[in-house]
Parts: C-alpha cells; sequence; structure tokens
C-alpha cells in the first residue's frame, strides 16, 4: 500500500521559517552534481580507497581528486580516516548510497539507454 502524500505539508516543513530545507538540498544536489564526483563516489561505494586507487579509477589528477574529496568532506558526504600513512576515503552520509544506487538504475543498469540500450 502507498502513502498518500500532502503536498501542503511537505511544502510547510521544507521551508519553514527556522529551516531554510531548499537551499540545503541544493547545497547537497550541486556537491553531487559533477560527473567526476559521480564516479568517486561510485568507486568508495564498496568501501574505503585511497587517493592514488581512486584516481586510478576515475580517471582524473590526483590534484582534482583531492579537491573533489575536500568538497564532499565539506558536505560530511565523505570521511576520511588514517591508516599509518595512508588515508582512507568512505562515504559517511547513508543518504548518498541511496541516491547512487537510484542514479545507477536510471542512467547505467543493463537495459537503460544512458547504457546504450
Amino acid at each position: 500500500m502507498t502513502a498518500t502524500i500532502n503536498t501542503i505539508d511537505i511544502l510547510e516543513k521544507f521551508d519553514g521559517p527556522e529551516f531554510d530545507a531548499p537551499v540545503h538540498a541544493a547545497n547537497f544536489l550541486k556537491s553531487l552534481g559533477h560527473p567526476d564526483r559521480l564516479r568517486l563516489l561510485c568507486v568508495i561505494l564498496d568501501g574505503e580507497k585511497t587517493v592514488g586507487e581512486i584516481e586510478h579509477h576515475v580517471g582524473a589528477s590526483q590534484s582534482s581528486i583531492s579537491q573533489h574529496l575536500a568538497k564532499l568532506r565539506s558536505q560530511d558526504i565523505v570521511t576520511c580516516r588514517r591508516d599509518g600513512r595512508r588515508i582512507l576515503y568512505s562515504i559517511s552520509d547513508e543518504t548518498v548510497l541511496g541516491i547512487i544506487s537510484l542514479l545507477y538504475d536510471k542512467f547505467c543498469a543493463e537495459g537503460t539507454m544512458a547504457a546504450g540500450k
């Protein structure tokens, strides 16, 4: 059974005087809105990776990857931890896991238009 959605209630919660949710939502989506950042998130989706490992899979320079990671860290989307001399990056926001999965199903999965079908 699907729940009915009351759009008036949603709008009131989304744009209340004490919390500007549309601004926060837009900033969150901007953080995800770069092809290399999306690739980066796909790479670390299954676990921690170093900048070098991410660089290898994404195909961007180490400097570029570091800048993207800094942007994602500033939005609390990605976190890091030190393991000896290595710094390992992982997804810290559970919401991102669902979004990346949704985007994969829509644009990358076999049988979708973006996958060449």
